[in-house]
């Protein structure tokens, strides 16, 4: 999910009655946060990238595998497209 919906979009496309659009535009923009910050780490120069040790990475890739399932499950509640979600499996 690269845009987050606006409150209009949210108020008319939610699926969770629940969800509120405060809490669901501060998750939005911590995932998306955790998002960039991997990118720039995955950016790092080789050489940088080997020094970190094998238990940091899997712990990380772990941490963004949740992350991903529950930005998933937040963009389905908050009433972002189908074909939104699937091409967010794909990229994840």
């Amino acid at each position: 999910m690269r845009n987050i919906l606006t409150i209009e979009e949210f108020r008319n496309l939610k699926r969770e009655n629940l969800l509120d659009y405060k809490y669901y535009e501060a998750e939005f923009f911590f995932y998306k946060e955790g998002d960039d910050i991997l990118k720039e780490i995955l950016n790092l120069p080789k050489e940088k990238l080997k020094k970190i040790p094998l238990y940091n990475s899997a712990v990380a890739a772990q941490e963004r595998a949740w992350d991903a399932l529950n930005q998933l499950t937040l963009a389905y509640s908050a009433g972002h497209e189908i074909s939104e979600l699937r091409e967010f499996t794909r990229r994840s």
